[in-house]
Formats: C-alpha cells, structure tokens, sequence
C-alpha cells in the first residue's frame, strides 16, 4: 500500500497496523500528506486510539507487529498515553 508522499516505511508501517483493534486514526501532518493534499513529504505518523485514557497492551501489540516484520523498533520515549518509536527498515 502507496499512500500520497509516504516513503515505502511509513506505508509498511500503516499496513501492518491496519487491523488493529481497538483502530486507530491517522492525524497531524501525516494525515494531510499522506491522505489528503500530498503536498510535501513528513517524517513521522502520528496515529490515534480515540476514547483510550492509556495505550495499554496497544503499545506491545504496535512493537511485536513492527519487530516480528523485520523492522528495527527503538522506543524514544513511553507514558501511559503516549509512546514515541523511532523505526528503521
């Protein structure tokens, strides 16, 4: 899956998550390049549990799928209701 200025990681990225549940929603920056304008290219993916107070067993799940693809996982900084990773092909 190709979406707008996406690189092909952050496509990976996406489509590994895809089917997670509860789902999640693609917002920010991400959103407008890789959905709706496609004006520019972005680094991250700022993806959204709406009505989670916390990430709870998400965060595992979101780590195990990306290291079980072969993608190099680095956690740069972790809360309860917010988790930052830094994700290398």
């Amino acid at each position: 899956m190709r979406l707008g200025n996406f690189s092909s990681l952050q496509s990976r990225v996406v489509g590994l998550l895809s089917d997670m549940e509860p789902p999640w929603t693609l917002t920010g920056g991400a959103a407008l390049v890789g959905v709706h304008l496609g004006h520019r290219t972005t680094r991250d993916l700022d993806l959204f549990w709406h009505g989670q107070p916390v990430l709870g067993p998400w965060v595992d799940e979101v780590e195990e799928r990306l290291v079980r693809a072969g993608l190099e996982v680095a956690v740069l900084q972790r809360s309860p209701a917010f988790l930052r990773l830094l994700v290398r092909a």
